[in-house]
C-alpha cells in the first residue's frame, strides 16, 4: 500500500456530560494514490477554520483544487457553518442559560415550549433509549453533574448515597412531550444531550454545505465526523451553486455534481490508551459518518483506578466491561445515528454490542477490546486496515487556515 499521512489528533479538553463519546479520535487522512477521473485534477488544497463549541475543538475542512476555490469563497461558507454549530449549542445544551435544555432542567416540572428541532432530537433519543432498553439514556444530568468531569484537577468519587439520591429521578419515561412543549414529570430529573448532540449537530453542518455545493469536506467536532463527497471535491461560486440547485440539502451527487470516483479519504482510529498519535487501524471512506466512543480519552485517576466518563444510567459508575473503544460507520448525513449507537455499543459490551448492530446492517463497527484485540462487523468495511506496530505515518499537511 502506497505511503499515507494522518493528521494529528486533538483530545477534548473538558464534558459534563455522559453517554458523549470521548471521541476515540478520528484522524483524517489523505489518499495519494490517483483515482480513475480524477488524474487531472490538481492536489487539492485543504481550507480550514476550527474553534471550541461543545465542549470540544471543532474543525470544518474544504478541499478544492486552486482554481476551482478562492479564499473569499472559503470564508464565508466556514463562517456560516461554525454559525450554525453555535446556534445549536445554544440551543441543546444544559449549561447555557436560557437554552431548550437548561429551560426544562430548571421548569420545576413546569411545561416548557421548545424549539421544533429540540423536540426532534428529543423523540430521536428517546427511540434510542427504547431500542437499548434504558443503557442510552439522556435523563442522566444529575448523575453527570455528581461525577463533575470537568472539574479542577481536584476530582472525587461521589458516595454511593450520593448517587443513589440522583439515580432515582434517572429515566427516560419521565419525558413527556406534546407537540412541541416537553414535561419532565418528574422536576428532580435533569436531561443531557451530551451522547448525541454533536451528532445531530455534525448532520446540520453537513446538510448547509451540501446546500452551497461543496462535495469535498470533513466536518470534525471533537472526532465526531461527517464526511462529505472525496478529496478531490470543489466548493462552486454561488452562480454554480444557482444552476446546481441541491435546494433541500442532501447533497445528491445529481444535484450538484458530484466526482463520481473522486479520492477517498482515510480515517485514523486512535490506539486506546496509545501515544498521542498512535493508531491501530485505517479505514478508507468518503461520503459517510464516522463516530468513536472510548474510554481512555476523559478520565480522572483517584489512587490506582482510573474513572472514564461513560456513565451506567444503572449504577452511576462507569460501565466496566470487555471494551474500550467502539467506532460505527454509516452512510452520509447519519452523524446522529452513529453517535448514538457507538455509544449504546460501549455501554453494553462487545458481545452484546455485535447483537445490537445486527440490526442495522448498513452500518459498519469497529470493536477495541481492553486487550487490544479488534473485531469488525457489517457494511462499509470493506476498506479497513489494521496498522503494523511499528508503522510509519507522516502528518498530512495542514492546509491553509481561513481567518
Amino acid at each position: 500500500m502506497n505511503m499515507f499521512t494522518f493528521n494529528k489528533s486533538r483530545s477534548k479538553n473538558r464534558s459534563s456530560v455522559v453517554l458523549i463519546k470521548c471521541a476515540a479520535i478520528l484522524l483524517i487522512v489523505l489518499m495519494i494514490i490517483p483515482q480513475a477521473g480524477c488524474q487531472k485534477k490538481k492536489n487539492p488544497t485543504p481550507l480550514w477554520d476550527e474553534g471550541y463549541y461543545l465542549d470540544t475543538v471543532c474543525r470544518i475542512t474544504l478541499y478544492a483544487t486552486d482554481d476551482e476555490l478562492k479564499m473569499s469563497v472559503a470564508k464565508p461558507i466556514l463562517n456560516d457553518a461554525f454559525d450554525i454549530i453555535r446556534k445549536y449549542e445554544t440551543k441543546l445544551s444544559k449549561d447555557k442559560t436560557g437554552s431548550d435544555i437548561w429551560r426544562i432542567n430548571n421548569a420545576a416540572g413546569n411545561p416548557i415550549e421548545c424549539d421544533p428541532e429540540t423536540i426532534d432530537i428529543l423523540w430521536e433519543a428517546i427511540s434510542y433509549s427504547d431500542v437499548s432498553n434504558g443503557a442510552f439514556d439522556i435523563t442522566v444530568g444529575g448523575v453527570m453533574d455528581t461525577w463533575d468531569f470537568e472539574g479542577d484537577g481536584t476530582h472525587k468519587v461521589p458516595t454511593s448515597a450520593e448517587l443513589s439520591r440522583v439515580l432515582k429521578h434517572v429515566g427516560y419515561n419521565n419525558i413527556s412531550i406534546s407537540g412541541n412543549t416537553v414535561t419532565l414529570l418528574d422536576p428532580e430529573t435533569k436531561l443531557d444531550l451530551g451522547a448525541i448532540a454533536k451528532g445531530y449537530i455534525a448532520k446540520k453542518v453537513g446538510q448547509y454545505l451540501r446546500s452551497r455545493g461543496v462535495t469535498g469536506a470533513v466536518i470534525d467536532l471533537g472526532g465526531n465526523l461527517e464526511i462529505i463527497g472525496y478529496k478531490a471535491g470543489w466548493v462552486p461560486l454561488a452562480s454554480q451553486v444557482a444552476e446546481q440547485g441541491d435546494v433541500d440539502g442532501d447533497g445528491t451527487e445529481e444535484e450538484i455534481g458530484g466526482i463520481a470516483g473522486g479520492t477517498p479519504f482515510i480515517v485514523g482510529i486512535k490506539k486506546p490508551y496509545g501515544e498521542e498519535n498512535e493508531i491501530i487501524a485505517t479505514l478508507t471512506t468518503a461520503n459517510s459518518s464516522v463516530v468513536t466512543s472510548g474510554t481512555y480519552e476523559r478520565y480522572f485517576e483517584v489512587g490506582d483506578k482510573k474513572y472514564h466518563h461513560l456513565i451506567s444510567s444503572k449504577t452511576g459508575y462507569p460501565v466496566n466491561n470487555d471494551l474500550a473503544s467502539v467506532t460505527v460507520v454509516g452512510p452520509t448525513n447519519t452523524s446522529l445515528d452513529c453517535d448514538a449507537m457507538s455509544t449504546i455499543c460501549m455501554l453494553l459490551g462487545k458481545d452484546a454490542a455485535l447483537k445490537f448492530m445486527e440490526d442495522y446492517p448498513e452500518y459498519g463497527v469497529i470493536l477495541i477490546d481492553t486487550e487490544g484485540q479488534v473485531t469488525t462487523s457489517g457494511a462499509r468495511l470493506t476498506e479497513f486496515k489494521l496498522v503494523e506496530s511499528g508503522e510509519e505515518v507522516d502528518l498530512t499537511e495542514e492546509g491553509i487556515k481561513v481567518d
